[in-house]
């Protein structure tokens, strides 16, 4: 495949015909892959076979971080357990707190003005260390809410310019993601 031949994605896409509700960069994704099948089983290899590093000498509640990063996206944490230790924590922080903003907006099953109004004030929560509702449709995202307290300790042991990025995104997103609920009149 070489880029802007239509042909061949035509081609691919009848090969690998995936439902209409992938797009079709997901298929070209695919097509990529399969042409570079290095890529393909180094990614089957760092997925399936390569153990994700532990830090020893790590707090219970930074812990707790590095393992429920490694339940609800193993991918990410291959890459954010690699980073220095500075970054490496901060980012693992950054990532478990949109998850748990995400996990909140998906949970269809809690009432949308719930979702809304936890939403919206989900970025005061960083600091008060304390469990957050248990939504989620996994038990990886519903174990991760419980012990948000955990992520919480360790967001207030970050440098406070890393505090600051965070929660400015938080709350960010979190009004973003409250207004969209409204715009959707509380229907997912």
């Amino acid at each position: 495949l070489r880029p802007g031949d239509t042909t061949s994605f035509f081609f691919a896409e009848r090969i690998l015909p995936l439902p209409p509700s992938h797009p079709p960069h997901t298929t070209m994704e695919i097509v990529r892959l399969l042409s570079h099948p290095g890529e393909l089983l180094s990614m089957i290899r760092m997925r399936f076979f390569t153990p994700l590093p532990v830090v020893a000498d790590a707090s219970p509640a930074l812990r707790y971080c590095h393992e429920v990063l490694g339940k609800v996206s193993r991918s990410f944490a291959a890459v954010i357990l690699q980073l220095p230790e500075e970054l490496r924590d901060a980012i693992c922080v950054f990532y478990l707190v949109l998850r748990a903003l995400d996990t909140v907006e998906d949970d269809t099953t809690v009432p949308a003005a719930d979702r809304d109004a936890l939403l919206r004030t989900m970025y005061t929560k960083l600091e008060s260390q304390q469990a957050l509702p248990p939504y989620g449709d996994k038990e990886e995202y519903v174990d991760l809410m419980k012990n948000f307290d955990k992520v919480s300790e360790v967001f207030n042991s970050m440098k406070p310019e890393y505090q600051a990025v965070v929660r400015d995104i938080c709350r960010e997103m979190g009004e973003g993601n409250g207004h969209l609920l409204g715009a959707r009149g509380g229907h997912d």
